[in-house]
């Protein structure tokens, strides 16, 4: 397994530090500190059960974001050639139907979204 970077972002905006482990996390937790959209986020919020290959299994999905205007996206980091693996897909069908139950959006971001969201929240400044 490769070895991520691993540590921890101390938030200004919620004041408290937010484990990663990863560090597309460290750049997403930098960048939703900096983004007026955002009042606060939530690392590795809860779980949810899912089956691959006719097992249960539980998947934690890396960030709640809490929009200042009540809405709410569950968000997973991965680098985008990890996206198409069977158990990821197993996971985030799982959690697409949680967020739907909910009324909230599963978002999986990769280096692309990471990107758009440094741009999005570059433009606000």
């Amino acid at each position: 397994k490769p070895k991520f970077k691993d540590g921890y972002h101390f938030s200004k905006k919620m004041s408290k530090e937010i484990h990663y482990r990863s560090g597309y996390e460290k750049t997403v937790y930098e960048q939703l500190d900096l983004w007026n959209e955002v009042a606060g986020y939530d690392a590795e919020p809860f779980e949810i059960p899912y089956i691959h290959e006719g097992k249960a299994h539980k998947y934690i999905p890396d960030i709640v974001v809490h929009y200042v205007n009540g809405r709410k996206e569950v968000w997973e980091i991965k680098p985008s050639n990890q996206t198409n693996l069977p158990k990821n897909k197993s996971k985030w069908f799982a959690a697409e139907r949680a967020c739907d139950n909910r009324g909230w959006e599963f978002v999986v971001i990769t280096e692309q979204g990471i990107s758009k969201l440094k741009n999005k929240v570059k433009l606000e400044d």
